[in-house]
């Protein structure tokens, strides 16, 4: 169980691996979250902060993990954790532990799929480029709930796969909205 002050999915953030496990909570709590831009921010300004990163990732736990959970062979690990401890000692992102999906592959679609929102259509460039790489990609289970009324709307959701439905607790009677991919939603509710 992990605890008020622990973290959760920290070896697979700080491996740019996918999560090997369901996090679901247990009670009821709140969640601070980290968004990986911010984290690379502080990395590349913060030498004590690399130096604790570039150690956690030489730990036998997270060879470990990156064998048992992740999949990888022994010798893709032993070429992954030289190149991402050279990467953050030189105050550059982490490489991802999987080549497959590079990050201009999924900027790139990113970048297209905020394009499509109505309200970013007429942005400059450089505006829709800020947006799609401040923007975070969640997969979510059939039946996830992404807000309750009364919460603050403290982000933007655009589905990019898979259809949301909003339900209005107020007017029941009333038809819940529909909102397909590369549709925004929270705007709406």
């Amino acid at each position: 169980h992990i605890r008020s002050g622990e973290s959760l999915g920290h070896k697979a953030f700080l491996t740019r691996s996918v999560h090997a496990a369901v996090a679901r909570a247990n009670t009821d709590g709140n969640v601070l979250v980290l968004p990986r831009v911010a984290f690379e921010t502080i990395v590349t300004e913060s030498e004590p902060l690399q130096q604790s990163i570039a150690a956690f990732l030489r730990d036998p736990d997270v060879v470990d993990y990156l064998r048992d959970r992740q999949g990888m062979t022994e010798g893709a690990i032993q070429e992954w954790v030289p190149r991402a401890v050279d990467a953050i000692q030189a105050g550059q992102p982490i490489p991802p532990t999987s080549p497959e999906k590079t990050e201009e592959t999924d900027f790139r679609e990113t970048l297209e799929k905020v394009s499509r929102i109505p309200i970013f259509q007429n942005l400059p460039d450089e505006d829709i480029e800020f947006l799609a790489r401040t923007c975070f990609s969640k997969t979510h289970e059939r039946g996830h709930t992404f807000f309750h009324a009364g919460e603050p709307a403290d982000r933007l959701r655009i589905v990019e796969a898979g259809q949301i439905v909003l339900l209005d607790p107020k007017k029941e009677e009333r038809n819940p909205v529909r909102i397909d991919a590369c549709e925004e939603f929270g705007a709406l509710s």
